[in-house]
Order: structure tokens, then C-alpha cells, then sequence
């Protein structure tokens, strides 16, 4: 098989260019980027396993949501794909065990799915454990996923963030861990947890209407995996010490120095990562060599294991001088953090002192200047987003509130270079399903009949985002508008529009719209911040 060269590019920089002799403190950043994937590959058959929550809380329309979503990623995979399902409440039990789906285990998933009942407590720890033994031996060729769906808190075996993670990682040589967290009242922190732990996403499911959108997404971005099995060997030069890596939560020690896990990579794809060292700066040398940074992968699919290697290096001399553009991937990993702190802070009713922290990073990225903040960077992206976290701080949100508004903004990961404000998938594979899930959906636009740039009229995709950056599909460049404001999506040949837990609510109509999505018709009035929006379609 033929590949791009090279498929996956490694870049180790300092944040500064020279430093005084003496010890210093200082960033590495090392940056990953995926080429573009051949265009004649065939993607790597799918080996899939659903674990579906089925306790209490499933009953009624989240589980009958669940069982059309099945049907559908069934009709989006392939004859050559596999497929099972798990399901687990207080125990777990195997629904259909993964075979290729030909016409027979279509129809057994089918009957067997729709005999799922709810029932009982929360036992995520046996799904996970179910998924992971009803796997087949591995195949060359394949890209092997679990995808877990739950509603509720775990309440039965294994419960905090640590635990399931560490049971996610055992998961991961076997295969890639995603989760889907269904409603406001699952606990976000364990689902987001057990995906890091497994290399894969965690996406939230506002509504069951969507189950079927986001399940497509999830399964589908699986077969636009460019790279896999990615590893990171950190050697510090002599003098040098590693203090701590922003933009990995699980770093260990190995017999090669210290080893970071990558989770898998989109074509396209970016990671960055930044190693805060102390170093002893030889004032006797005119350059310092920092840190050897040594790269492992495969190509999708393949188990061959390929190399790369990259030096850390820095200037050595009286008059420092610091490197705007590698300080500001700091500062784009920094704003992860800052973000998961001050969500912690508002959890115990400390708003003011959330805000306060995203505020000060904030600060500290207008200092760099405007050429790094120029339109569209992934650094303006990441400050307008701190930006909107920190007003919805300063307004004390009730519990829900803050609940939803910390579950739809926590899949996008600025160290994974997920800066764009569009929900629209970067991966083909996912937009591909994503479009068979929107069915016919009739050419239609929206139309900005008050506000900003009155007059500019936008026709849908499947996925529209409404937001006032650059990189969202709709834009209101106001700021009245969150940065991810409101999403217009097709779903089985309609339009609905769904608010983002947006600063200031999307109005449909005049009514307040929530998580719950709403159908769009002819002549409605959406009203995002200040400007006002109306919806048409054109009659064939």
C-alpha cells in the first residue's frame, strides 16, 4: 500500500529561540500533524461493539432512540464490517455477538436490539468488560472500536474517572474506547475519562432525537483513522529535567525515557503537546540541546511499526528572546487545563474566582500580540472560547445550566488542534454517514434579516453551526453571539435547530429553545444574540 511521505510529521520546538546561560525554565512543544490519507485506500473494514446502558433511566425514548440508531449505523456499515452489541445495567449481557453483517446477523441485531428492556442500576465497569472479551482475534485490515452509551452515574462495580480509565487503557491494544453520554444527568467526568483512557472521543447526547446523529459520528470517524498505535519517548538531555507535559493526563516511565500515548489520528489530524523543563544552560556552549523526542506508529490498519525522531535545541546567549509562535501552542494547551479547573471551581460555587482564572489567560494571549491572534488561528478560536466559558461563569449558572453547558463544550480539545466552532465532522467517513443519516433534506436557507451583515442569505448543509468566528458555518460577527451559539441540522429529510448552551439562548419564535432540538418550518424566526434569522426552504 502506498502512503504520503511522510504520513505522520514530528516537530519539537522551544518557546524561546535563546536563553541566558544558568538554569532556566522552559517549554518544549511537540507537534504531531497527519498527512492526507491516499485517495484510492480503501478505509479498514469496521469492528464494532455497541455497550448500551440499559438501566432504569433508558426506559422509553432514549432506549427506543437507541435501537433506530443501531438500525441506522447498520444500514451506514459495510459487508465486509462487524458488528455486536452489549448491554449492561446491574450486570451485562450479550445482545448479539460481532460477526460480518451479512443478511442473517442484520436481521438477528434487529430482533435482538428490539427486545432490549430497561431496567435496574448502572454497571459500566461489566459493559466495558463484556465489550472487551466479545472481540474476535484481530485481523490485518481491521479498525476495532468499542462505543459506550450511558445515561446515568455508575452505581454498581467500578465508579470514579480513575478506575474506569485504567480499565479503558487495558482496552486499548484491543481496541479504540468512545463514549457517548446521553442527557444532562450522566456524569461527564467518568465518560470523558474512560475515553481518554481508551484513545477514543467522548460526545454528548443533548437529546434522544440526536442518538442516531452522534452515533454515526462516532462510528464513522473510525474509518478515517490515519494513524494508530502512537507513542511519544521522551529523553531529557544531561541537565535537563522534565517538570511536567500539558496535553497528556496519563505520561509513564518506561525503560526509554518518559512515554506519552497518542490517541489515534484523523488524516489531517494535529496533537500538540508542551514539556515544561528546568535545564542548566552551558554558558560555555553557544547552543544547548534540550530533549530527544523518538516517534512510533502504524498506518491504520497494519501492525508494521514506523519511527521518527526529533531534537529539542535552544540559543545560549546573553539576551534572551522568546518565540511567540511556539508560546502560543503553550498557551493553547494551557487554556485545556484552565478550562477543567475553572469547571471544577464553579462546581463549588466559585464563579468568581472561575472567571477571574479564564480571564487572566485571556491577558496573557493578548500579550502576544496580533499576529498571533490573527482571524481564524487556532489561538483567536481558543480565546474566544475562554471568553464565553468566562461570561457564563460570571453569571452563576444554576447546576443544570452549568451541567449542560460543560458537556457540550468538553469534547473540543484545543491540544488536539479541534478549534474550529463547526460541528461538521472532519473526517469523510463520519460527514459520509452523517449525510445518509440526514436523508432528502430539501434546499433551504437562512437568512439574516436583522443584526449584523442584514441581508446575507446561507444555504444549509446537513451540519450548520451558528456562531461569531470565522470558522463557524453561520456567521454573526457580534457579541451577543457565543462562539458555538446554535446548530442547524437534517435528520431523516427535516431541519431542526438545537441550542449549544449558548451565553445568550437561541430564540425560536420567540420561545427560548434548550438542548431539546426543534423542527424547523417555513417563515420561523431564530433570533441568536442581536440579529434575527429566518428560515426558508424552495419548493421543488
Amino acid at each position: 500500500m502506498q502512503h504520503p511521505t511522510p504520513v505522520l510529521a514530528l516537530l519539537a520546538e522551544a518557546d524561546h529561540a535563546r536563553l541566558a546561560p544558568g538554569e532556566q525554565r522552559l517549554f518544549v512543544v511537540i507537534d504531531l500533524e497527519a498527512g492526507d490519507a491516499p485517495v484510492e485506500r480503501e478505509r479498514p473494514a469496521l469492528v464494532t461493539v455497541l455497550a448500551v446502558d440499559v438501566s432504569g433511566s433508558m426506559r422509553g425514548e432514549p432506549l427506543d432512540q437507541v435501537v433506530r440508531s443501531v438500525e441506522r449505523i447498520m444500514g451506514l456499515l459495510e459487508a465486509g464490517d462487524q458488528l455486536g452489541v452489549v448491554a449492561f445495567s446491574t450486570g451485562a449481557t450479550e445482545v448479539a455477538p460481532v460477526a460480518e453483517l451479512d443478511a442473517g446477523h442484520r436481521r438477528a441485531v434487529t430482533a435482538r436490539v428490539a427486545r432490549m428492556k430497561a431496567d435496574d442500576r448502572t454497571n459500566i465497569e461489566a459493559g466495558l468488560r463484556l465489550a472487551r472479551s466479545s472481540l474476535p482475534p484481530r485481523r490485518g485490515g481491521e479498525r476495532r472500536c468499542v462505543v459506550l452509551l450511558s445515561d446515568g452515574e455508575p452505581n454498581v462495580g467500578a465508579s470514579t474517572p480513575g478506575d474506569l480509565a485504567a480499565l479503558s487503557r487495558e482496552t486499548r491494544p484491543e481496541a479504540v474506547v468512545s463514549t457517548l453520554g446521553y442527557g444532562t444527568r450522566h456524569d461527564d467526568s467518568v465518560l470523558s475519562a474512560i475515553a481518554e483512557g481508551g484513545g477514543g472521543t467522548y460526545r454528548f447526547v443533548p437529546d434522544p432525537t440526536v442518538c442516531q446523529l452522534e452515533l454515526a459520528q462516532a462510528v464513522g470517524a473510525q474509518g478515517d483513522v490515519a494513524v494508530e498505535s502512537i507513542e511519544l519517548h521522551l529523553r531529557p538531555k544531561p541537565g535537563v529535567e522534565v517538570l511536567s507535559v500539558l496535553g497528556s493526563q496519563a505520561p509513564r516511565y518506561g525503560a526509554e525515557g518518559l512515554v506519552l500515548r497518542v490517541p489515534d489520528m484523523l488524516a489531517r489530524g494535529r496533537r500538540i503537546f508542551a514539556v515544561e523543563l528546568r535545564a542548566k544552560l552551558d554558558e560555555a556552549r553557544v547552543r544547548g540541546d534540550l530533549l530527544e523526542v523518538s516517534l512510533q506508529y502504524c498506518h491504520a490498519g497494519e501492525t508494521s511499526r514506523r519511527e521518527a525522531a526529533a531534537t529539542a535545541s535552544v540559543d545560549i546567549g546573553s539576551s534572551p528572546a522568546e518565540s511567540p509562535r511556539v508560546r502560543g501552542k503553550v498557551l493553547l494547551l494551557r487554556a485545556d487545563g484552565a478550562r477543567a479547573e475553572a469547571r471544577a471551581l464553579a462546581e463549588r460555587g466559585q464563579f468568581e474566582a472561575a472567571a477571574a482564572m479564564l480571564r487572566g489567560l485571556i491577558r496573557e494571549m493578548d500579550a502576544l500580540g496580533a499576529g498571533e491572534l490573527a482571524e481564524g488561528s487556532p489561538l483567536l478560536e481558543a480565546r474566544e472560547q475562554l471568553l464565553d466559558e468566562a461570561m457564563a461563569m460570571e453569571r452563576k449558572p444554576a447546576a443544570e445550566t452549568l451541567a449542560g453547558f460543560r458537556m457540550s463544550t468538553a469534547p473540543r480539545s484545543f491540544a488536539a488542534g479541534d478549534v474550529s466552532a463547526s460541528s461538521r465532522s472532519r473526517s469523510v467517513t463520519a460527514a459520509r454517514f452523517t449525510s445518509t443519516t440526514a436523508g432528502l433534506f430539501p434546499e433551504a436557507y437562512l437568512r439574516v434579516v436583522s443584526g449584523p451583515d442584514a441581508g446575507r442569505e446561507v444555504r444549509l448543509a446537513a451540519q450548520n453551526t451558528i456562531g461569531r468566528t470565522t470558522s463557524a458555518d453561520v456567521v454573526i460577527p457580534s457579541d451577543s453571539v457565543s462562539r458555538r451559539h446554535a446548530d442547524v441540522f437534517a435528520l431523516e429529510g427535516e431541519f431542526w435547530i438545537v441550542d449549544l448552551c449558548s451565553t445568550n439562548t437561541t430564540r425560536l419564535n420567540d420561545r427560548a429553545l434548550t438542548t431539546k432540538p426543534a423542527r424547523l418550518r417555513p417563515g420561523d424566526r431564530i433570533q441568536v444574540g442581536e440579529a434575527v434569522l429566518t428560515y426558508r426552504e424552495v419548493t421543488p
